[in-house]
């Protein structure tokens, strides 16, 4: 590209992913060459000894933060004066709303106490493939909304009879259990590679970075999950015209939040174990949030808090609100970060069973 393909190399090496020796000779040659115009070749690496680490070290202590009082990424972090500039959260999350006409593809149905259970799926263009199990009471009640539940180890846990799902569906309940990317089912694929390291990179923080260098956010590529499975529930012959009411659990609860927000026609949120604002990351130096969450620079155009508020008048519990350490806060504090949400309603345990989730 800049006109000199000469000064570029590649070399390849039988042995490991490692600085082996065979590959420091190409190094060492490379640079004679180009940095300091030396043309005999160096055959034998000389003998060297590293410096121990004392001798490197610029404080007495080799920590210039607690020597000089320096700066970290988090102290810098924490003085930013951030000014909100309203963006448009679809764009903002690279959302991709659902196609016209999607709608869920039966591909079995079985009965059960009181109800039968669809497994079924849905697509939508360009890349959404969302598996999900459908709970139908026989004798639904038609005054009880459809719950969405989204749980962040997936559908295939808490679906046995006398369990959550089948549970609600006894009570009157329809209820849609489904995975969402990154979840149950849709657990990244490992990569083509020796199984050691493509396993220590089969995670979701892996698929997360993943997701940002292609400009598609993890969060958003959830929240778009969520919005074609809201469309392809309104579809269903047996659920139309009903209410929906979307009850989500820990990391789930963020795009469950924002999904919220693109879709009035999401009537109610449950949203239990969740965090109660970025915010709160940015003054933890030792935050335990999932990476899955993050956006970059979404602080400068909005917050939980504020996302919360924009569902109004539509009703939001948020029940046992953890900070960014995974910690449970009181509800007192939640209350105050969530005064301006006049919508929201808070509650101190993250209850996640039939008698809670049955209030809608």
């Amino acid at each position: 590209m800049l006109g000199r393909p000469e000064q570029l190399e590649w070399a390849g090496t039988p042995l490991p992913h490692a600085l082996s020796y065979d590959t420091r000779l190409r190094v060492y040659n490379w640079f004679a060459r180009w940095l300091k115009g030396e043309a005999r070749p160096v055959i034998n690496e000389p003998l060297t000894q590293p410096e121990p680490e004392r001798a490197i070290w610029v404080t007495e202590a080799g920590n210039v933060i607690k020597a000089l009082g320096g700066e970290t990424p988090f102290t810098l972090n924490l003085k930013r004066k951030v000014v909100r500039q309203p963006r448009p959260t679809e764009e903002l999350l690279a959302v991709q709303r659902p196609a016209p006409g999607t709608a869920f593809a039966v591909l079995g149905r079985v009965p059960s106490r009181g109800l039968e259970i669809e497994a079924v799926e849905v697509t939508s263009a360009p890349s959404v493939w969302v598996p999900a199990w459908l709970f139908l009471p026989k004798k639904a009640d038609p005054a009880k909304p459809v719950l969405l539940v989204l749980d962040p180890a997936g559908r295939l846990v808490r679906w046995r009879e006398e369990e959550l799902y089948q549970t609600l569906a006894a009570q009157g309940h329809p209820i849609c259990a489904a995975d969402v990317r990154g979840t149950g089912d849709l657990w990244p694929e490992f990569g083509r590679s020796h199984p050691r390291y493509a396993r220590s990179h089969n995670d979701e923080e892996n698929y997360a970075w993943a997701g940002l260098i292609l400009g598609r956010p993890l969060l958003g590529q959830r929240v778009t999950d969520i919005l074609t499975l809201v469309a392809a529930l309104h579809a269903h012959p047996a659920l139309k015209g009903r209410p929906l009411a979307l009850a989500a659990l820990g990391k789930i609860t963020v795009p469950a939040l924002f999904a919220a927000a693109l879709d009035p026609a999401i009537s109610s949120l449950y949203l239990a174990s969740g965090l109660v604002s970025f915010q709160n990351v940015v003054e933890t130096e030792n935050h335990e949030h999932p990476f899955a969450n993050f956006v970059p620079n979404l602080l400068r155009h909005t917050d939980l808090p504020e996302v919360a508020a924009s569902l109004a008048p539509r009703r939001v519990i948020l029940a046992g609100a953890v900070d960014a350490r995974n910690k449970k806060m009181e509800a007192e504090a939640v209350r105050r970060i969530y005064q301006g949400a006049r919508n929201v309603q808070v509650a101190d345990e993250a209850r996640w069973d039939s008698a809670t989730l049955s209030i809608f």
